[in-house]
C-alpha cells in the first residue's frame, strides 16, 4: 500500500544496572548458553516467548522474534530494552504508546493525531487509519513511510516520512473495446480524466459513445454517456458525489425508441476495523434513478421509472498466511431499499423494492500464481426496476455472451479463475488467466407483463491475455467457448454470443 504499517521497533541496548535496579524479571529462559531474564508490562499466553526464541540462532534473532511476536499479536509499538551481563541477558518488553507525531506532512498527520497517549497502542488503532491514509496517498500518487522513533524519555514517536512521488496526480485514458452493454451495441469508445490533490480531493469525468457503424446492427441506434464524480478522503472516511447520464436509441421491429437513463448518488465509506490480517468496512449510499423510453415518431412516453434508493454495504476481508503462500477470504452484501411507494403506471416494477446482493471470494496466492473462486448473486421477492435487474453477459459476467443475454430479478454467478501475475518477455509485459463461469437468472412474478418464465442459465470457459508493450498502452484479448445454455425462450430475445472480446487502452 502507499502507506504501510510501521515496521517493528528496533531493540534498545541499556546498561545492566539500569534494568536490574528498576524492574522485576519474572521469567527466565535458557537460550544457547545464555539465560534470558524477562520482564514485560503485558504478557502473552504461557510459553509464547519460549516458542518463538527456540529456533533463533543468535541473540539478535531472538530479540527480533520477540518483537515480531508482540507486533503480530496486536502491539505494534512494542520495543525491547536489553542488557548483557556475561551469560545473563536482561530483557524488558514495553508494549508502548505514541507520545507525539513527527514528520513533514500535515495531510497525513491528521489521521493519527488522536492516537497520542492511547495506552497501549494496538494494531487495530493503527489499521483503519493507515487504510484511509493509504487511500489518500494512492490518489495523490505518493508513498508515505511510517516508523517508530525512540525518544530520550523512553516513550515513542510516530514518524511520518516525507511523501515520495511515484505517479502523476492526474490521469488521461482513452479506451476502445467490444464489451458492449444493454443499450450501446457491441463497440464502444471512451475518454476519461482524473485528477487528485495532495489534500485528498479527487475529481473524475468520462464520456463514451457507441460505435454502431462498426457493428452493422440495425437494432441499435446512437448511444452517448457521461459520468462524473467528486470525492474527498479524510479521517472520517471517504465521501463521494457521483452521477452518470446515458442517451440511447434502440430499433426493434422497425421502431425507434429513445431512452434516457441517469443516476445521481452520494456515498460514504470507512474501514471500521483493520489489523494485519482482517478488515471490516462499511459503505452507505443514497441514490436517485431515472429511466424513460419514448417512441421517436410520436414522442409518446412508453416507460418511466423514477425513484430514490438507499444501500448499506458491510464487507469483510481476512488473510490467512502460510509459509510460502496465503489465502484471502472476502465477504460482502448490498442491502438496498427502494423508497418510492407503489408501482407507477408506466412501469411493471415496484419502486419500494427490497433486494440483497451477497458476494464471496476465496483467493489462494502462491509465488506468481493465484487461484480464485467467486460467488455473487441477487435476491428479492419484488419486481425490480430495469436499472436494478440482474443482467448476465460481458467480461467477468459470462464472457461468451454480450451484456443482456439473460435478465431477471434474481440470479447468481459463480466463477473459477487461474491467474498468473504479469511477467516480461523481450520488453513486453504479459498477464494470462484462464476461467470458467456459470450464471443464472429468473424473473419474480414472471407471468405479469413482458417477463419470460423459467430459469435462464449459461456456462462458459475461456482464456484471457493482457499485453503491455509500453507503460502507456495495453490491450486485453479473451476467447471463450460456450459450455451450456438453457432453452432459448428463457433468454433475452436479442441474446447474442460473443466468443472474442478485446480492449485497447492508452493511458497517460
Amino acid at each position: 500500500m502507499p502507506v504501510d504499517m510501521p515496521q517493528p521497533a528496533l531493540p534498545v541496548m541499556e546498561s545492566s544496572a539500569s534494568l536490574q535496579g528498576a524492574h522485576r524479571f519474572r521469567e527466565t529462559l535458557s537460550f544457547r548458553g545464555k539465560l534470558l531474564h524477562l520482564s514485560a508490562d503485558r504478557w502473552l499466553w504461557p510459553d509464547a516467548i519460549a516458542e518463538v526464541v527456540k529456533p533463533a540462532e543468535s541473540l539478535e534473532e531472538a530479540l527480533a522474534a520477540i518483537e515480531v511476536l508482540y507486533y503480530r499479536e496486536g502491539f505494534p509499538a512494542t520495543r525491547l530494552h536489553f542488557a548483557v551481563d556475561g551469560h545473563d541477558v536482561y530483557i524488558l518488553i514495553r508494549v508502548g504508546s505514541i507520545k507525539e507525531l513527527r514528520g513533514e506532512s500535515e495531510h497525513y498527520a491528521r489521521y493519527f493525531r488522536d492516537l497520542i497517549g492511547r495506552k497501549p497502542l494496538e494494531i487495530s488503532d493503527l489499521g483503519a487509519r493507515v487504510s484511509l491514509a493509504s487511500e489518500q496517498a494512492d490518489r495523490a500518487g505518493v508513498d508515505v513511510p511510517l516508523s517508530f522513533e525512540f525518544l530520550p524519555d523512553g516513550s515513542e514517536a510516530l514518524l511520518i516520512g516525507k511523501p515520495n512521488k511515484i505517479e502523476r496526480q492526474g490521469r488521461l485514458r482513452a479506451d476502445f473495446n467490444n464489451f458492449g452493454n444493454r443499450y450501446a451495441g457491441r463497440y464502444q469508445s471512451s475518454l476519461s480524466a482524473r485528477y487528485a490533490t495532495l489534500s485528498g480531493n479527487q475529481a473524475s469525468v468520462s464520456v463514451s459513445t457507441g460505435l454502431r457503424d462498426l457493428a452493422r446492427d440495425d437494432t441499435v441506434g446512437p448511444y452517448h454517456a457521461v459520468a462524473a464524480s467528486l470525492g474527498h478522503v479524510g479521517p472520517w472516511g471517504i465521501l463521494e458525489l457521483s452521477g452518470d447520464y446515458a442517451k440511447a436509441q434502440s430499433r426493434p421491429d422497425n421502431l425507434r425508441l429513445n431512452q434516457d437513463i441517469w443516476r445521481a448518488g452520494l456515498s460514504w465509506a470507512k474501514p471500521l476495523y483493520a489489523d494485519l490480517f482482517t478488515q471490516f468496512n462499511l459503505q452507505l449510499r443514497a441514490e436517485a434513478f431515472y429511466k424513460s423510453t419514448r417512441d421517436d415518431a410520436s414522442d409518446t412516453l412508453l416507460q418511466e421509472e423514477r425513484y430514490p434508493a438507499v444501500t448499506v454495504t458491510p464487507s469483510y476481508a481476512r488473510m490467512v498466511a502460510f509459509d510460502k503462500s496465503h489465502l484471502m477470504l472476502k465477504l460482502g452484501i448490498d442491502l438496498q431499499q427502494g423508497l418510492k411507494p407503489g408501482a407507477p403506471e408506466l412501469s411493471n416494477a415496484q419502486m419500494d423494492y427490497t433486494l440483497l446482493r451477497p458476494a464471496m471470494a476465496v483467493e489462494y496466492f502462491r509465488n506468481y500464481w493465484d487461484l480464485s473462486l467467486s460467488l455473487r448473486g441477487q435476491l428479492t421477492s419484488d419486481r425490480l426496476p430495469e436499472q436494478q435487474q440482474w443482467v448476465l453477459g460481458g467480461p467477468g459476467n459470462m464472457y461468451a455472451y454480450l451484456p443482456g443475454a439473460a435478465v431477471g430479478d434474481v440470479g447468481g454467478l459463480a466463477g473459477l479463475k487461474l491467474h498468473r501475475s504479469a511477467f516480461g518477455f523481450y520488453g513486453v509485459g504479459f498477464e494470462p488467466s484462464a476461467f470458467i463461469e456459470y450464471g443464472s437468472s429468473r424473473f419474480v412474478q414472471a407471468r405479469s407483463g413482458n417477463r419470460p418464465d423459467g430459469i435462464a442459465s449459461l456456462a462458459d470457459a475461456g482464456l484471457k491475455l493482457s499485453i503491455m508493450p509500453t507503460r502507456f498502452f495495453n490491450c486485453t484479448v479473451s476467447a471463450t467457448r460456450e459450455l451450456h445454455a438453457s432453452k432459448k425462450d428463457t433468454l433475452s430475445p436479442n441474446a447474442e454470443r460473443n466468443m472474442l472480446y478485446f480492449r485497447a487502452t492508452l493511458e497517460y
